[in-house]
């Protein structure tokens, strides 16, 4: 591989084309979106994912407790990443315990092509925001 900065576009179009010769770039555009609890009605769903279409860039979680009673809450998240010479799906499982009422936000960098939330309780609004680049095959 060229000198490319580590997780640029650059860097990150050369891995494909050596990890995943197979698999042809047709597109690089800019792309975001947010899935998650649709307790406010926001309209969100709970699961992504389009066909030959690849995302590289960040996943922001956060939660945060609502007006609801108070109630143990489990979050699982699965999505396949492709940090890998063979894609592999990725499980993080959240619990947020009752007494739990601080917020929660993380991030990280991620090349994957789909996922998938599944939430238990009212309690909490949970929203994983992605933004970053959506690499189209042909």
């Amino acid at each position: 591989m060229e000198n490319q900065e580590i997780l640029s576009l650059g860097y990150i179009r050369q891995y494909l084309e050596k990890n995943y010769a197979g698999r042809r770039i047709k597109s690089i555009t800019p792309y975001s979106f947010t899935v998650g609890s649709d307790h406010n009605n926001e309209g969100l769903q709970l699961h992504l994912g389009i066909e030959k279409a690849l995302f590289y860039g960040h996943l922001y979680l956060s939660i945060n407790p609502n007006d609801k009673n108070l109630q143990e809450e489990k979050i699982v998240i699965k999505y396949r990443s492709y940090f890998n010479h063979t894609p592999y799906f990725k499980h993080i499982t959240r619990f947020v315990e009752k007494e739990n009422l601080i917020n929660e936000s993380s991030s990280s960098i991620e090349l994957f092509d789909s996922l998938e939330i599944a939430q238990q309780s009212t309690k909490y609004d949970f929203y994983f925001t992605f933004i970053g680049f959506k690499i189209d095959f042909i």
